[in-house]
């Protein structure tokens, strides 16, 4: 039997002001939970990434480094990379570029190897991380490549035809436990095992590939003493001054360009000191180790300054990161973009996290007073509404932002357009370049409480159904 007393309108009152006041608490909620989410540690460092590296500038934009040839004098030959003992007269540097550089340095590093063997070479380069890349191409490119170099010039003179083999059987016969030498007039020995079961093919093999690891690790004069037939001595001589050398320079080459970067900022800082001026001082000076940065190319560069200036915006917020950098069009774009980086501050996250709880605890409050005040099913709509009236405007704030397309590039500064024009322009870029990472956090932040919502108005309305198609119940008498 259902009650047909009236409600006090005080209650009416309370119901709509608490419902009123739930939609506006449940919009800030679920803002301060997009920002608290935003700024989690395994998202704001990638984000700051993203949003430094549009105000850095575009991807083909050099980022120089501190001069990277500091104390050159002028008349003294120049290193053309620190640590590796290839120099360029100060007379070349004027006209000396990088693609010179690169074949002087892997052209002498090839002749250096080939006359001492790998070991030597790379102990002469003091820059041990260097020379630890270096013994690493030699161990997994320059043998191999040694090896087949040799091959051509060695098996043209019957190295691999079987027409120089030795009787080594009888020699493993006679001396037992010994090592076999498989040719005549190559004095490579190799265990009698390693030969069984061999064509004349895989035994000049073998015997090529020791003598490859001969001149790797010894150097040319230890293979040479190892051949006592002129023919093949000869057809080693021819090896070594073409096949030999143009392999290990084109392999050595292509490591060394990968440092053309620093090579270039060396060949750049000399000329100027060259011509009686004094290297340009770096932006960037202070803010990265330019001895780290100096083997990285322009991308790589700039991708190791934005990843700094990242860290320092997620520390400091857009103060730490305008103190790093000198007047420039970046620190303008920095400036312009200060008010989403200072989002980034770990002092935001925390904030942001305490006002997401206790937002919270006021939206759960005021649903309790919004239950308590109204009748019958919209005890589940009419918290159910307010909930979802405050999750809506930005869950589709959200989708449109998801939708937003980037834009090629920085507007003009409010000197030229007017403030407010720019400042509208800058907010579109950046939230333009950043759609693709923070909308779909912002989305999920407001579905939860437009999800509360919806189970509020389907409970209610579920029980309004069930409560129209359940049959009345009838008097007996």
């Amino acid at each position: 039997m259902r009650s047909n007393e009236r409600r006090p309108a005080w209650q009416h009152d309370v119901r709509w002001l608490a419902a009123l006041i739930l939609i506006v608490v449940v919009a800030l909620a679920a803002a301060a939970s997009s920002v608290t989410r935003l700024t989690a540690a395994v998202r704001v460092e990638p984000i700051a990434f993203e949003l430094l590296t549009l105000a850095v500038g575009p991807a083909d934009e050099v980022v120089r480094l501190a001069p990277t040839a500091a104390g050159y004098e002028a008349g003294t030959p120049l290193a053309l990379l620190p640590g590796v003992p290839v120099l360029a007269d100060a007379t070349e540097i004027p006209t000396f570029d990088v693609d010179a550089a690169v074949a002087r340095i892997a052209g002498v590093l090839a002749e250096r190897y080939v006359v001492s063997g790998g070991a030597a070479t790379w102990q002469a380069i003091d820059d041990a991380e260097w020379r630890g890349v270096l013994e690493g191409l030699d161990t997994a490119v320059l043998r191999p490549l040694l090896a087949v170099a040799l091959r051509g010039p060695l098996f043209a003179v019957g190295v691999a035809d079987g027409s120089r083999a030795a009787n080594w059987p009888l020699q493993a016969q006679q001396n037992p436990g010994q090592e076999v030498q498989p040719l005549v007039g190559v004095f490579v020995t190799v265990p009698p095992l390693a030969l069984q079961g061999r064509s004349s093919l895989e035994v000049g093999e073998l015997v090529v590939a020791e003598l490859a690891d001969v001149v790797a690790n010894d150097g040319a004069d230890a293979a040479r003493a190892l051949i006592t037939n002129p023919n093949v001595a000869a057809a080693l001589e021819t090896a070594l001054s073409g096949p030999v050398r143009d392999a290990l320079h084109g392999a050595l080459a292509a490591v060394v360009r990968s440092r053309s970067g620093e090579i270039e900022g060396r060949l750049t800082d000399a000329r100027a000191v060259l011509a009686g001026s004094t290297p340009t001082s770096d932006p960037w000076a202070g803010l990265v180790d330019p001895t780290d940065l100096g083997r990285l190319d322009s991308a790589e560069r700039r991708e190791r300054v934005v990843q700094e200036l990242a860290q320092r915006a997620v520390l400091g917020g857009s103060a730490a990161v305008l103190a790093a950098l000198p007047e420039s069009g970046v620190r303008e774009r920095v400036a312009r973009s200060s008010a989403v980086i200072d989002l980034l501050d770990r002092g935001v996250h925390r904030q942001a996290r305490t006002w997401a709880w206790t937002l919270g605890a006021v939206a759960l409050l005021l649903t309790v007073i919004v239950v308590l005040t109204a009748e019958g099913f919209g005890r589940a709509t009419w918290p159910g509404l307010a909930w979802l009236l405050g999750a809506g405007p930005g869950l589709w704030a959200a989708w449109a932002w998801s939708d937003m397309t980037p834009v090629a590039a920085w507007p003009a500064s409010p000197a030229l357009e007017g403030a407010f024009v720019a400042l509208v322009d800058t907010a579109r870029l950046v939230l333009a370049q950043l759609s693709q990472s923070m909308a779909d956090t912002v989305l999920w932040a407001h579905l939860v409480p437009a999800g509360v919502g919806a189970a509020f108005v389907v409970i209610g309305a579920a029980g309004w159904l069930a409560a129209q198609l359940r049959p009345s119940r009838r008097s007996r008498f």
